[in-house]
């Protein structure tokens, strides 16, 4: 098998992904055909904190983090069923490494072989100053924003024993399902992506306000990914990317724009000022034209287009 062709050796392997709670069972059945036993350890968080790092790095909002969360907690406990496990907290872990992972090993019939350099690379490597968000359970559990079914699975996950309760993650994933094929009928985008796309603009304007240019234009493009079939996004970036001065980036985004909504008067006035800045004065003048067009009663369309026309050579 493949994983006794990368992994020969008498020694264990270690495998960590956060997505390794979705193809659990999967990764059960190849290991156990490569001749291996499967050990499982659960890492729970503090979805508050959770919710901080995807906040921070994708955009997520908090109902999106939390079902996040819940699906990856809940799918984890399934698929580990049936061999070997335990559950470590990562707040006990940065606060005493030793004793969780003493805790963890014992949860999973093994022993921990401490010596005093292997104790000291790792109360080294884990330290408290790679923890960036610190929420303690109550500010969780008294969180307004936050569904019962989420509190209910955390806190019996607080529980020490709470892997051993079988009928409560089955019903707590029935729930889960039933709320969520609600949500997300069919086999559609669900609601979470346009609000991640509505973050990254909010942060693009943000930034923009505050002199921050290239995050600016970081953040549009990401907005614009997650939401491609919204020109306001695509003409943003436009914009931005004019004030950068790579036009023909700001082109692009615009025409993406007026290709997805053409009868707005404020894209085709962007991109004759891009056309301009870029010396193409006729095709300047045409987009100002149908800017015109469109909305004649806006001043800033009919002086743009006679500066164009007084420039233009005769």
């Amino acid at each position: 098998t493949l994983i006794g062709e990368e992994f020969a050796g008498d020694g264990g392997i270690v495998l960590k992904d956060p997505r390794v709670s979705r193809l659990g069972s999967l990764w059960i059945e190849a290991l156990q055909a490569a001749g291996m036993a499967p050990l499982f350890v659960i890492a729970c968080r503090n979805p508050l904190d959770v919710w901080g790092s995807l906040a921070e790095r994708n955009g997520f909002g908090l109902d999106h983090a939390v079902e996040l969360w819940l699906s990856h907690t809940l799918e984890a406990e399934l698929a580990s069923r049936g061999v070997p496990r335990s559950l470590i907290h990562y707040e006990d872990l940065v606060a005493g490494p030793r004793a969780a992972l003493d805790g963890m090993f014992a949860g999973i019939g093994l022993a921990a072989d401490w010596t005093d350099e292997r104790a000291r690379n790792i109360e080294g490597f884990i330290s408290s100053n790679h923890r960036h968000f610190h929420s303690d359970a109550a500010a969780f559990f008294d969180h307004p924003g936050i569904g019962a079914e989420a509190k209910r699975v955390y806190e019996r996950m607080l529980d020490a024993g709470a892997l051993q309760d079988h009928a409560f993650f089955d019903a707590a994933r029935r729930r889960w399902r039933d709320r969520w094929n609600q949500e997300s009928p069919g086999g559609g985008p669900s609601r979470h992506g346009l609000a991640r796309a509505e973050t990254f603009l909010l942060r693009s304007l943000a930034s923009a306000e505050d002199g921050h240019l290239a995050e600016a234009v970081e953040a549009a493009r990401r907005a614009a990914a997650m939401a491609p079939g919204n020109a306001q996004y695509h003409a943003h970036l436009g914009g931005l990317l004019t004030k950068t001065g790579d036009l023909s980036g700001a082109e692009a985004a615009i025409r993406e724009a007026i290709g997805l909504d053409a009868e707005r008067a404020g894209f085709h006035h962007t991109l004759g000022h891009v056309l301009l800045k870029a010396g193409r004065i006729d095709e300047a003048v045409a987009a100002q034209r149908r800017a015109t067009l469109l909305d004649g009663s806006d001043p800033r369309y009919r002086a743009a287009l006679g500066t164009l026309l007084k420039r233009r050579p005769s």
